[in-house]
């Protein structure tokens, strides 16, 4: 072999090296998924809190509101039949932990497509910007560094928030028998009819979930005296509608505070939802009241 051959030989090892040393270290590469952490890890900025109500009942919406504190409302598909030899206290407790964790559900379920729509945009936006060439390996490298990092720019622009969500139940205790909301007025009659002259147990159970993994159960029991109403005023009562879609058939903060003597123990919960209680838990999960305007914050009937 020539002088001049073999030169060129290991001037060309040494340029293949180079070569090789610029493609280990060159930005363009993907990187390692290590390294992906650390700059996800980076990006990440302080969680928000998110507050759900899981229940469409305006009075507890109502209720929450008097907090001063922003909150989403959702209503959980949660099937609400008693089970065999269940007692009152287990079934309102099972009715709220249910509510609760169908309504954390339905919030992961719903961050998780879109979550997974951003991604997919950015991939599909990243994938159309990569040229092509007659290089394989070369078009390949620069779709497998675009799609990392498309995916590491949209992970990183999703919101990191803590979700805290609230499930509540309530119902209406009288002679051994769990009184719901009414089928129907006749219903309602047959409800206040019982109601009347006896003194009645409220339960309500308040479920608080978070997906940092904090989770609270409330239950409060409260006594209330009907007085002896006659048939008249029963069927007044029930024209007015107020005694619809009510545990009981009535509602204690409306026009049925004209049949009730006395109330012992905590009067929002029998409107629904321990409000005291309640705001202990959340003030645990780092949700405070803040100053309301009580002229917008209006019961419900």
């Amino acid at each position: 072999m020539r002088a001049g051959q073999a030169t060129d030989r290991a001037r060309f090892y040494f340029l293949m090296r180079e070569v090789n040393l610029d493609a280990m270290t060159t930005p363009q590469q993907p990187e390692q998924p290590e390294q992906v952490k650390q700059a996800l890890q980076a990006q990440v900025s302080v969680p928000t809190k998110r507050l759900v109500l899981g229940s469409s009942s305006p009075r507890r919406r109502d209720l929450l509101s008097k907090l001063g504190l922003p909150f989403e409302i959702m209503s959980p598909d949660v099937d609400e039949s008693v089970l065999p030899r269940e007692l009152p206290r287990k079934y309102v407790i099972r009715m709220a932990e249910s509510k609760a964790k169908a309504t954390l559900e339905q919030v992961l379920s719903a961050s998780n497509s879109k979550a997974t729509e951003q991604v997919n945009l950015a991939i599909a936006d990243a994938t159309a910007q990569v040229p092509h060439s007659q290089n394989l390996m070369g078009d390949l490298s620069a779709l497998s560094s675009a799609i990392v990092s498309a995916i590491t720019t949209a992970t990183a622009s999703l919101p990191s928030e803590e979700v805290v969500v609230i499930g509540a139940d309530t119902i209406v205790v009288c002679q051994g028998e769990i009184i719901g909301k009414p089928k129907n007025r006749e219903d309602a009659k047959r409800i206040i009819t019982k109601l009347s002259g006896h003194v009645h147990e409220v339960m309500t159970a308040v479920a608080i979930k978070s997906t940092s993994g904090a989770k609270f159960t409330i239950f409060e029991s409260t006594k209330v005296t009907f007085a002896r109403l006659t048939p008249e005023l029963i069927d007044t009562y029930v024209a007015s509608g107020e005694c619809d879609d009510k545990s009981g058939a009535y509602a204690l903060q409306g026009l049925g505070a004209m049949l009730i003597e006395s109330v012992k123990g905590s009067v929002s919960s029998v409107v629904g939802l321990p409000l005291c209680q309640v705001r202990m838990a959340l003030e645990r999960c780092g949700f405070f009241p803040k100053t309301v305007d009580v002229a917008t914050v209006s019961p419900s009937a």
